[in-house]
């Protein structure tokens, strides 16, 4: 399904009303509960009834829309046992609840879900024409403009919103593309790819079809250089990434010997940084508190995007004895290798709402948007950093971190707790430093990846105002890249969101040589963090007390 480039604020509305794709709730009101409930049977013909019966039961409900193309999305997957019929009933279902605004949107939805499972192409093709026939610049950029206003945020000037429209625009013509290109209909496809793809090269399925075309023709120079620029924008299949190492190794000598690193250096060609910063400079008013940032964030996730490039240059600015950051990968709203059962319990500690959530000190706030926004994010959470450095810490951490073969020793003593403190837990967090992975939203380069959490079941430990405590912890990187294969293997089969699903990468494995771990304590009812700590594993330097 083609991916949307939304503001901010319409970012935060569509991730938090699709709550099929946030982690539940501690109290969840009925409809919602009814509605997860459903989504977790695995018989498909059972889950079309369940939620029927929730569309019933909850006609009000706003999980009604989510629900009405859940059993689409199933009854397409089941075509051509499912009937012509019901599939046109349930798409008109779906688009007659659509919002009128956005209703290019339904179209285009629809029509890629029927295009995905190769399901009644001529009537995927009609809604994919609606779909670009209704969507108009002026209206567009008149919504844009209201969004911005509604975020608080600055207003884009007509050039940019016009570029905004027509990657948009790309979007929808790509759909249409592929549907001709499902139909064999490869001269109309590659017409309207061409000119989707002059208007937005960073689309990766609209770069992979021409690469799929090219290669047909027998141009393998066009096919290369399509399949690489999407192997760097985006996830493309695995039979187009089989072929771009293909033509790879043809070109040098049969060996693929470089091929990563050659996309490490077209991926920072393309991509380079969109926002360089000025290095922190303390002043009179610093404190002695070390501000923690946990990111919860997704590879398959696009507006996440300028989120986690908005992060980047947060590292950037803040050495670690300064502002510690952690990455969270969930599987939202697309499967994450990166993530783990530890990242996910961590998300419904703070009963996540969509991603991306950044959560500065414990106060969490969602939303973000595209590559092009990552500095509009960066202006909007930055001040909030800059306000906790000045705020005294409530606690005393110090932390250490040695390697010896494979396993990672942790010990984290916590003092001069304040006395008012409580329901207080100490987490500590095993770090790896950077990994190379290319999901949905085209980030390739994914640093300070939580790989696990301490204690049992990872909840960390109890501490007590006015008592010292040292805790010791020992991760076992074997042992953990074992669990992580476990899981990602059993995810694969068993995970009840998504069905049965393939991984193209498992990114299981962690490098021992590059780990950090951090150290928090925070109260667990207000999530309020009172101080928080960072060390390099191995590294005496960065092992001295926090205060």
């Amino acid at each position: 399904m083609p991916f949307r480039c939304l503001p901010v604020a319409l970012v935060i509305l569509t991730l938090s009303l699709n709550a099929a794709d946030t982690p539940p709730k501690k109290a969840e009101p009925p409809d919602r509960k009814a509605f997860m409930a459903a989504l977790k049977i695995k018989d498909s013909n059972q889950k079309i009834e369940a939620l029927q019966a929730f569309v019933r039961a909850y006609p009000k409900s706003p999980l009604k829309n989510s629900a009405n193309m859940r059993i689409f999305d199933a009854l397409v997957k089941n075509w051509p046992e499912t009937s012509d019929d019901a599939i046109r009933h349930q798409a008109m279902v779906v688009i007659a609840g659509s919002k009128k605004d956005s209703r290019f949107s339904t179209y285009d939805d629809v029509a890629s879900t029927l295009e995905e499972n190769g399901a009644l192409l001529d009537y995927a093709e009609e809604l994919s024409k609606r779909a670009v026939a209704s969507f108009h610049e002026a209206k567009y950029i008149e919504i844009e403009r209201k969004e911005y206003q509604q975020a608080k945020m600055k207003v884009p000037d007509d050039t940019e919103l016009q570029s905004a429209f027509r990657r948009e625009q790309a979007s929808l013509e790509t759909t249409l593309g592929l549907i001709y290109l499902a139909k064999g209909e490869d001269g109309t496809a590659e017409q309207i790819l061409k000119h989707a793809y002059a208007a937005d090269p960073n689309r990766a399925d609209t770069g992979e079809a021409l690469g799929q075309l090219a290669l047909k023709a027998g141009n393998e120079n066009a096919a290369y250089d399509y399949f690489l620029n999407a192997r760097i924008s985006g996830n493309i299949k695995p039979e187009s990434r089989e072929e771009l190492t293909t033509l790879y190794a043809k070109r040098h000598g049969g060996s693929v010997e470089g091929f990563e690193e050659l996309l490490d250096q077209t991926y920072r060609k393309r991509f380079p940084d969109p926002i360089h910063v000025d290095a922190y400079q303390p002043t009179a008013s610093r404190s002695n508190r070390v501000v923690l940032v946990e990111v919860f964030t997704g590879a398959g996730c696009p507006p996440c995007a300028g989120a986690d490039l908005a992060m980047d240059a947060a590292m950037e600015r803040y050495p670690t004895k300064d502002v510690a950051v952690l990455m969270f990968h969930e599987h939202i709203p697309h499967p994450d290798p990166m993530a783990n059962p530890d990242t996910v319990k961590r998300a419904s500690f703070y009963d996540l709402q969509g991603v991306p959530t950044m959560a500065i000190d414990g106060d969490a706030k969602v939303g973000g948007s595209s590559r092009a926004e990552a500095k509009s994010i960066y202006d909007r959470f930055d001040p909030e950093i800059e306000q906790d450095l000045q705020k005294p810490a409530e606690a005393e951490i110090r932390l250490t971190a040695t390697r010896e073969g494979d396993v990672v020793k942790v010990r984290a003593t916590v003092d001069n707790l304040k006395p008012d403190a409580k329901d207080v837990k100490l987490q500590i967090a095993l770090i790896e430093e950077g990994l190379r992975y290319s999901g949905e939203n085209g980030i390739r380069f994914h640093p300070m990846v939580v790989r696990a959490m301490a204690g049992k079941d990872a909840k960390g430990f109890d501490v007590e105002a006015g008592k010292s405590a040292t805790f010791e912890w020992s991760f076992d990187v074997d042992k953990i890249s074992s669990a992580l294969k476990t899981y990602l293997d059993d995810y694969e089969q068993n995970n009840d969101r998504y069905g049965k699903i393939t991984f193209i990468e498992k990114k299981y494995r962690i490098d021992p040589k590059h780990l950090a771990v951090a150290a928090f304590v925070q109260e667990s009812k207000t999530r309020h963090i009172l101080q928080a700590s960072f060390a390099t594993v191995g590294s005496p330097a960065q092992t001295a007390a926090t205060r």
